[in-house]
């Protein structure tokens, strides 16, 4: 009988270890991200299906460093404000520059990283177009909702072209092989990317007086986001331990 009572204690005292294991589990918090997968080498559509690219594992990497988990959702650049807003998303990484309009909109995170141009032309290369008095008289193409839109449709009657929008690059690349459009504006960096995998395109950056500079690419969360101060902090943990930096050199070279 003796021996029994100790086989029950003992039991007890091993299933009480087990519940005090199992209340100090913590649950993984989720991150609901917004992103667009059209703009490499930011982020795009990987040959497995996955997303690829610099601002993916920027994101995975500060949700690492927070303890959460990232939950994507794919959504048109044009719908990512629109998106915040209607609650679809704790946030949005899409190579999303900062600028006052947006500001009206939506919250950003610390800048995580600079452009060198935000406007910079993609042209067949056998057209001879290298400045922007080359484009006049011809169909400029952006992107629906970028800082691009805005900005040539400033400048289009000053230099005697149109503009037209598309839902993504990708179209607009398209119609530029297919004589639809003749050039595609955009931020130099993604510029070069579709230059190295299109032989027949080539680029060169627009200046003019009228057009902002690069207020830099950061992380969109809806007004008020309580998450903004948390991705803060890992940005600048990753700033100071160097991981942020070897991130951009993978993905933009030295």
């Amino acid at each position: 009988m003796k021996k029994l009572w100790i086989i029950i204690a003992l039991l007890a005292i091993v299933l009480t270890g087990c519940t005090a294991q199992e209340e100090e589990v913590v649950e993984t918090k989720q991150i609901t991200v917004l992103t667009s997968p059209d703009y490499p080498p930011y982020e795009s559509i990987g040959v497995d299906g996955t997303y690829v690219g610099f601002d993916i594992e920027l994101m995975e990497a500060i949700a690492d460093i927070m303890g959460a988990e990232v939950v994507w959702k794919e959504q048109s650049f044009d719908g990512i404000i629109a998106g915040l807003q209607a609650g679809q998303g704790d946030m949005a990484i899409s190579g999303m520059n900062v600028d006052a309009e947006r500001l009206k909109s939506v919250d950003f995170s610390d800048i995580y990283k600079a452009g060198e141009s935000l406007y910079t032309a993609v042209v067949l290369k056998d057209k001879g177009y290298a400045t922007v008095e080359d484009l006049s008289g011809l169909k400029i193409g952006v992107q629906t909702g970028t800082v691009q839109e805005n900005a040539m449709k400033t400048i289009a009657e000053k230099y005697g072209f149109t503009v037209e929008s598309r839902a993504t690059f990708l179209t607009i690349i398209e119609d530029i092989k297919l004589g639809r459009l003749d050039a595609l504006v955009i931020d130099y960096e993604n510029a070069i990317s579709y230059e190295e995998v299109n032989p027949e395109l080539t680029t060169f950056k627009i200046t003019d007086e009228a057009l902002d500079g690069d207020g830099g690419t950061a992380i969109a969360f809806p007004k008020g986001s309580e998450w903004v101060a948390e991705v803060n902090a890992a940005l600048a943990q990753m700033k100071e331990d160097g991981s942020l930096a070897a991130l951009d050199s993978k993905w933009f070279g030295e």
